[in-house]
């Protein structure tokens, strides 16, 4: 496992749950907003052997491990990581792009969580506006496919790139069928420095738009200041 970092306890990464994170390096896309771009330049890596000895240690006081990156199944060996960490009794939930299918199906079984990104509506040229990426959304149509027959618990989201209008967010609605979750855009530390300039994502209209979404059983909302609300 290729691990950047190692946070020993957070409140705020699954949600109702006391979860270790790491961050694992590289990734298969290049969204302008993301707030981990040193993540994708040949970074240093901590020991895997020493991150496992860590959350042994903390097992005791542990609910899970999020592992998120990056794209953390660009991981050869992460569903035998994923083994590994729920022997020791501490549940694990993984961050996923959904762009590596194969890997998602492979690591299914040894999760407890997914979350999922959607970054843009199913449509190339949108996809890449956002990603800088094309050619990957079938594959995301693939990992959101198993995801939901798996009956892993699971979660869609979607950080609102400033370059999409609430059409586009509600398009993406309508691709989730059961939870879907908005994430409020800020400009913090992007990997593309123009997107420094744009403004955080309006509450109001982050609202508005959840409460019109047509597609999900499930949504809720999440921004910096409010945390998250559940809109239905």
């Amino acid at each position: 496992m290729e691990i950047v970092a190692f946070i020993p306890q957070s409140f705020v990464d699954w949600k109702g749950k006391v979860a270790a994170v790491i961050f694992t390096a590289g990734c298969s896309l290049r969204c302008g907003y993301c707030h981990n771009p040193e993540l994708l330049e040949n970074p240093p890596l901590l020991s895997t052997d020493d991150v496992l000895a860590k959350l042994r240690g903390l097992a005791w006081s542990l609910d899970g491990l999020v592992i998120t990156g990056g794209e953390p199944t660009l991981q050869k060996d992460l569903a035998e990581f994923c083994e590994k960490v729920r022997a020791l009794g501490i549940k694990v939930k993984l961050d996923t792009n959904g762009t590596l299918p194969e890997r998602v199906k492979e690591v299914l079984p040894h999760t407890d969580f997914v979350a999922m990104d959607v970054k843009a509506p199913f449509d190339d040229e949108k996809m890449f506006l956002v990603t800088q990426k094309r050619g990957v959304v079938d594959a995301m149509k693939d990992s959101m496919r198993m995801i939901v027959d798996s009956g892993v618990e699971h979660e869609f989201r979607t950080t609102w790139d400033p370059q999409l209008a609430p059409e586009d967010l509600l398009e993406i609605a309508k691709l989730v069928p059961t939870h879907w979750v908005i994430q409020q855009f800020r400009p913090n530390k992007c990997y593309d420095a123009k997107y420094l300039q744009k403004k955080t994502t309006d509450y109001d209209l982050l609202k508005a738009t959840a409460e019109k979404a047509e597609g999900p059983k499930s949504v809720a909302i999440r921004s910096e200041l409010n945390g998250e609300e559940e809109i239905r």
